[in-house]
C-alpha cells in the first residue's frame, strides 16, 4: 500500500511540474484596416485581434500618432475563453505616423507588460 501512495504521490508532482513549466502561448496581435488607399495609408477604420491572452487578465491597444497627439487613443480588449481577442468596433484614424502597442493593464489601471508592438501607416 505505501507504494501505491509512493507512486501516486510522483505521479503529481510529475503532473505539477510539467503544468508549473508549460509555456505561455505567445500573443498576436493584428491590426485591420477596413480602406487601404495604398500601402500604408489606411482611409477607413481600424480594428484589432489576436489571440494568445490570458483571459483572466485585462488588456488595452495603445494608439499613439506621431502628428498630432491629441489623436492618441487606448482600446479595451475583450478576451475569449479561447484566448483570442477583439476590440470593439472599427475606430477611424487620419492617415500618418501611428504605432498600436498592445499592453497588459494592472489592477490600478497601470502598464504591466508590453506584449506586441506594431508600427503602421508611415
Amino acid at each position: 500500500m505505501r507504494t501505491l501512495y509512493t507512486l501516486f504521490a510522483l505521479i503529481s508532482l510529475v503532473l505539477v511540474a510539467l503544468v508549473a513549466t508549460a509555456a505561455p502561448p505567445t500573443p498576436t496581435f493584428n491590426v485591420n484596416c477596413s480602406t487601404v488607399v495604398s500601402p500604408g495609408v489606411c482611409s477607413g477604420g481600424v480594428s484589432f485581434s489576436g489571440g494568445g491572452l490570458n483571459p483572466h487578465k485585462d488588456y488595452e491597444v495603445v494608439a499613439t500618432f506621431l502628428e498630432d497627439p491629441t489623436q492618441d487613443f487606448t482600446d479595451t480588449v475583450t478576451v475569449n475563453p479561447d484566448r483570442t481577442y477583439t476590440a470593439p468596433g472599427e475606430v477611424f484614424v487620419s492617415p500618418g505616423h501611428w504605432t498600436f502597442t498592445l499592453v497588459q493593464v494592472g489592477n490600478n489601471g497601470s502598464v504591466n507588460d508590453l506584449l506586441v508592438e506594431m508600427v503602421l501607416f508611415e
